[in-house]
């Protein structure tokens, strides 16, 4: 007999299947339920989130933000006991480990991965160091500090020897397969002159003082170059990049050789004709590689060696710069006041923290390990630049502090060294594609600020309410230990 021609067990059937769907839509509610709550503690929470000014939420969430900053400021406090004398550092110590929102996760640590092992696949004792770096990066992720270990390895691996020409620095760029086409026209006046304006270390150039003429010009030997400066400084078209203060530098050392740090200063010409000027901003005139030491001129004047070996000491002076004041100090541990600023001062859901927050990524994790070991004795900066790195490091905490004392917007760094626009009229790549992004993000921010804000005295009043954003500041400024 077919199930289905048993009335009986039909109705039994019927009933099994009507309890159960019973069962089921209780439980579906039970679930509705829950997903109802959690979507209203969800959105609640959003809520709380959501960008806003302190002044404009109610007292509930006013004290939601008050806790969260109060557990921030535990974790997140100003320490200046660094190799790094008077520079704000993130306090980090047993007592108070770094955060853990700070520390390298795995996307980063994949990313660090793809750059530095075909890096090291080329160097020396390649296999030994692309194995380590594979576990010792991976293992970073619980453990930041095996970062020091891989650091420390891959500086005495690779700089156990004094490189002996350029051609020891082939091997990063696999044999030159990866080297720019500027790199084959270095030694030409006109790289030499591109590099002040697009180079590395582009914002050092400005319009010589009289002192500075005034200090090189005893020092020219040929009458009749050390007329024609003259007559350039006095037409106000001469410039120049001065590193004399660098002579006072102590010598560092590297694998027992002394190292010796010059104080280098270049002069250079802005071509009266303006069609000169499209095809070169600049002209060298001279190089002075020490205080009262000779002053070198290019050919035919000067001597083609001579005038080699003082562009190299001049660049040499550059780098030295350039690491320690122009990107450690300008870029690194400027940021990190502000990351310690606005974890202490503005919570999440801020709009000026929300802003910020994406860009402090990896800054208190890197910062602490280029004091820990990248500017300490022995350490990867400590071989790189040819200064004692006890004194490196006092140049840096010297202009850590000058800049936050200061307007350091990009445009007002220009007016300063007189190179905007107006007072340099030539190319220069670096101001005039960085005035491009600047303008752009400025727009870009001034518009996401007024959401919140306003503008003219809505904004005005807005911002002397913000009782957050005001903390912020004063804490920036009391950032500095004098």
């Amino acid at each position: 007999m077919a199930f289905w021609k048993s009335k009986k067990s039909k109705e039994v059937v019927q009933e099994t299947v009507v309890k159960e769907t019973l069962e089921i839509k209780e439980e579906v509610d039970k679930e509705h339920h829950k997903l109802s709550i959690a979507f209203t503690e969800l959105f609640n929470r959003s809520k709380l989130l959501e960008p806003s000014l302190p002044q404009n939420v109610d007292k509930a969430t006013k004290q939601v933000r008050e806790t969260k900053l109060h557990s921030e400021r535990a974790h997140y406090q100003y320490t200046y006991d660094t190799n790094v004398p008077g520079a704000p550092y993130l306090w980090v110590s047993k007592e108070i480990p770094l955060p853990s929102n700070e520390r390298p996760h795995y996307d980063w640590i994949v990313k660090v991965a793809e750059t530095i092992i075909p890096i090291l696949a080329r160097g020396p004792a390649a296999e030994e160091l692309v194995q380590t770096a594979i576990k010792t990066l991976f293992d970073a992720e619980n453990d930041p500090h095996k970062l020091e270990d891989l650091l420390e390895m891959i500086t005495a691996k690779t700089f156990k020897e004094r490189p002996q020409n350029i051609g020891s620095y082939d091997w990063p760029f696999g044999d030159k397969k990866y080297l720019p086409e500027s790199a084959s026209d270095y030694t030409l006046d006109a790289s030499f002159c591109r590099y002040r304006l697009a180079g590395p270390n582009p914002m050092m150039i400005r319009p010589c003082e009289q002192a500075v003429w005034q200090r090189l010009e005893k020092d020219v030997a040929d009458e009749e170059t050390r007329a024609r400066i003259d007559a350039v400084f006095k037409a106000g078209r001469l410039y120049c990049v001065d590193y004399s203060a660098l002579a006072k530098v102590k010598g560092g050392i590297n694998a027992g050789t002394p190292k010796y740090p010059a104080g280098a200063t270049a002069l250079f010409e802005l071509p009266e004709d303006e069609e000169v000027r499209t095809r070169e901003s600049l002209l060298v005139m001279a190089i002075q590689c020490n205080p009262d030491g000779p002053v070198y001129l290019p050919p035919p004047k000067g001597d083609e060696v001579q005038w080699k070996i003082a562009k190299a000491v001049f660049n040499s002076c550059d780098g030295d710069y350039h690491e320690a004041v122009m990107h450690l100090a300008h870029t690194h541990l400027v940021m990190e006041s502000f990351l310690v600023a606005t974890h202490r001062e503005l919570p999440p859901q801020h709009p000026i923290s929300v802003l910020l927050l994406p860009h402090f990524e990896g800054t208190a994790f890197i910062n602490h390990l280029a004091n820990t070991k990248l500017i300490s004795p022995g350490g990867g900066v400590a071989v790189l630049v040819s200064g004692d790195i006890g004194e490196i490091d006092q140049l840096v905490g010297d202009t850590v502090l000058e800049i936050l004392s200061d307007d350091f917007s990009f445009p007002a760094l220009l007016k300063r060294r007189k190179m905007d626009a107006d007072n340099f009229p030539a190319p220069f790549p670096y101001r005039d594609d960085g005035m491009l992004v600047w303008e752009a993000v400025k727009e870009w921010v001034t518009s996401y600020l007024a959401i919140y804000y306003g503008s003219g005295a809505t904004a005005e009043e807005n911002i002397a309410g913000d009782y957050e954003l005001n903390r912020w500041i004063d804490t920036l400024g009391n950032s500095r230990q004098e």
